[in-house]
């Protein structure tokens, strides 16, 4: 049994003398903030300085491989190159995808895929 105003759980399998009760405070137990990932204001001060710390790597990184699928990918450059481009910032961006995976570790992530039905 589960009471909201005394915050106590009486656990047992109805026999007698095999039951107990426990009582905790539900406010006290520490649940982490869900992070929205198409809303920012959801993420934590933690991730956010991190972020913002990386944010001139995170950008750099980005421009580049758009550039290099704009010019590579979609052929839009002339002569486009045998060898696909290699990203300059790519090794940098990877070692902070892990750190941020670190980080995560410790989070709850809300996403949503949309797909268009006809």
């Amino acid at each position: 049994m589960y009471s909201d105003s005394d915050r106590s759980v009486a656990v047992g399998d109805g026999n007698r003398g095999s039951s107990f009760s426990l009582t905790a405070n539900l406010r006290d137990l520490s649940v982490p903030a869900i992070i929205d990932v198409w809303s920012t204001d959801t993420f934590d001060p933690d991730l956010q300085k991190f972020l913002e710390s990386h944010a001139t790597l995170i950008r750099a990184y980005f421009d580049i491989d758009n550039a290099i699928f704009l010019s590579y990918d979609l052929g839009r450059g002339h002569p486009r190159p045998v060898i696909r481009p290699e990203n300059p910032h790519a090794s940098n961006f990877y070692r902070l995808l892990e750190d941020a995976g670190r980080l995560m570790t410790q989070r709850t992530i809300r996403a949503f895929h949309y797909t268009r039905l006809r």
